[in-house]
């Protein structure tokens, strides 16, 4: 991997789908949402169609698994193995589901952990609070960690979103898989993140939903990020 300087851009596209963009200009694009195909309409509109070199897609559901958006000839992980780029790398680590939604996939889930323009980012797909001794070293440590959160608790309470962040200790905390006005239905049973904001010492609320991200942008003590928005899908 070279050592590319520049910003590590973050596009937000709604629930837990992300796009990374590297100063080398790979894109990155995680977990992309689409409604159920047994009926159950958890979103207005499903995630945004994008160009992409990888796809990352943390366990098979279909609030994170949307395949289509990925535009191009991405190269998929969905499992435990390491990707690369130019100036890039992902690794992909075995966690487990929360148990909340977890038992039709057999609780499977992966964690992935990117590396790029100085900065390691954690993903945590809709993993469970406990993290073992080993898989938390496997994580090691980060800058940023993304976490699924709301006040229902159907994936993560905030008590526990708090928990894994204090034994993870990134510098920012950025939450999903909560309620968006505009973007996710209320017969998903999402909520907003209230509760999980009262437990934060400092909050900054992003303008949009675009970031871009460079180590010397961290705050020195931890602070959680709200995306203001979330990119639309294109017609």
């Amino acid at each position: 991997m070279s050592e590319t300087t520049g910003a590590l851009t973050i596009d937000y596209l709604g629930h837990c789908a992300f796009r990374f963009t590297t100063p080398a200009g790979q894109r990155i694009l995680v977990d992309p949402h689409r409604n159920w195909p047994d009926g159950r309409q958890w979103f207005k509109r499903e995630c945004a169609n994008v160009e992409a070199d990888v796809l990352l897609v943390s366990h098979p559901h279909a609030d994170h698994d949307r395949v289509s958006s990925a535009l191009g000839r991405p190269k998929l992980l969905e499992g435990e193995g390491e990707l690369a780029g130019l100036d890039f790398v992902v690794h992909g680590l075995t966690g487990r589901h929360s148990a909340r939604f977890g038992r039709d996939i057999d609780y499977f889930n992966t964690i992935f952990v990117l590396e790029s323009a100085g900065l390691r980012v954690c993903l945590m797909g809709d993993n469970e609070a406990n993290l073992s001794e080993s898989l938390r070293n496997e994580i090691g440590p980060l800058d940023a960690l993304v976490v699924p959160v709301e006040d229902a608790g159907l994936i993560l309470s905030a008590a526990e979103a708090e928990r894994l962040a204090n034994r993870l200790q990134p510098r920012v905390v950025i939450p999903t898989h909560y309620f968006i006005e505009g973007l996710t239905e209320p017969s998903s049973g999402f909520e907003g993140i209230d509760e999980w904001r009262a437990l934060q010492t400092t909050i900054r609320d992003l303008p949009g939903a675009t970031l871009e991200l460079r180590p010397e942008g961290l705050p020195e003590n931890r602070e959680g990020w709200v995306f203001g928005d979330c990119l639309v899908p294109q017609d």
